[in-house]
């Protein structure tokens, strides 16, 4: 056996600002020794930004002569401030390891304007009635495009740069199908301006085309009029799966699962709602100052879970999933705007499957 290590511990003493004897430290810039009581007290005053008022009463103003709950806020606070403690050194501490937590996360802001100039360069004057209407095949053609410049996008934060150049457009060319979408359903509904007014109080805003009526044949009608230059099979697909979403609570919370929860897909997910959220932000519908609310509300809870992560070093990126249903259920009390933009969201990477690997796969899907 080695030799036995002594036991550290800390001389009490007398507190410098309520002169109480109690074990002492050096707490927010003090120069001399503070108990741990008035630290935590400094921090709430500094917290709140209280501005108290002298008791002008000799025995509270002094310290030690009474408990020091009963003490003069005034003087105690300018004692405080008398042995070098500062709202400085509290809000460096306070803040320390949350930015070292999501250090990596901001998005330039330069950076992330091309992207939504982009969109709008690409989507701008483009009518249902036109010769440039948003088709399929146009959708399809500008994905093999946005991933090459997401993948520009994400190579300048710091988040990715250690990420190796193979694996990060991987990461793009998944999020590629859902930052189109997101384009078209914030900035398409251009399209819809040739529609019958009486249909407008009856919109879905998120999506321009989606309208209330979920019976079969009202989600086919939609289906072939935001979709005109995809096949039928496309419309009846979609309509079929668009009703199990409708019956089946469960369909959607596996559907949810499979596509936003796989291997790394906080991170994914994380980007995606920072696209949505500009989006949103730049959209010129009504409303999209609630929806705005609702993606950053998102957006939060997953940085809060990746941060928990980053400060606990040693955890293993799979237990991040642990709350996986939490997130669900957050997700689902946001509204049903959310969870349409989810189905769509799904529905769409369908077809882009289908575009890739062939009607038979989309067929045996449903």
């Amino acid at each position: 056996m080695g030799p036995k290590r002594r036991r550290a511990f800390r001389k009490r003493g007398e507190c410098t600002v309520c002169g109480m004897e109690t074990t002492a430290q050096y707490l927010y810039g003090a120069q001399k020794r503070v108990c741990r009581s008035c630290g935590v007290a400094f921090m709430r005053h500094a917290k709140l930004n209280i501005q108290p008022e002298c008791l002008k009463n000799p025995v509270q103003c002094e310290p030690g002569q009474v408990a020091s709950r009963h003490q003069c806020r005034k003087c105690w606070v300018q004692r405080c401030f008398e042995i070098g403690m500062s709202y400085n050194d509290y809000v460096v501490h306070k803040s320390e390891e949350p930015e070292k937590a999501i250090k990596g996360l901001e998005i330039d802001k330069k950076s992330i304007v091309s992207l939504a100039d982009f969109a709008d360069n690409v989507t701008v004057g483009v009518h249902e009635e036109g010769e440039n209407f948003f088709s399929m095949e146009k959708q399809f053609m500008l994905e093999e495009s946005m991933h090459l410049h997401i993948y520009s996008l994400l190579s300048k934060l710091n988040l990715f740069k250690k990420f190796d150049p193979a694996n990060l457009m991987e990461l793009a060319q998944h999020l590629a199908p859902y930052t189109v979408w997101i384009i078209l359903a914030y900035y398409v509904h251009r399209n819809g301006g040739g529609k019958i007014e009486k249909y407008n109080y009856n919109r879905n805003f998120i999506l321009p085309h989606v309208y209330v009526d979920n019976t079969y044949y009202g989600i086919y009608v939609q289906v072939k009029n935001s979709l005109p230059w995809a096949p039928p099979i496309d419309w009846t697909n979609i309509a079929t799966a668009r009703m199990e979403v409708i019956n089946s609570e469960e369909k959607l919370i596996q559907i949810l699962k499979e596509y936003f929860f796989p291997n790394q897909s906080t991170f994914h997910l994380l980007m995606f709602l920072l696209f949505a959220e500009l989006m949103v932000k730049r959209s010129r519908m009504k409303g999209d100052k609630q929806a705005q609310s609702k993606f950053e509300d998102l957006k939060n809870r997953i940085l809060k879970e990746m941060e928990t992560w980053y400060k606990s070093k040693n955890m293993s990126l799979q237990l991040m999933f642990a709350k996986v249903h939490d997130f669900l259920e957050f997700a689902e009390a946001q509204g049903q705007k959310v969870t349409d933009l989810r189905t769509f969201l799904k529905l769409h990477m369908d077809l882009y499957k289908m575009q890739n690997h062939g009607e038979e796969h989309l067929a045996t899907h449903f």
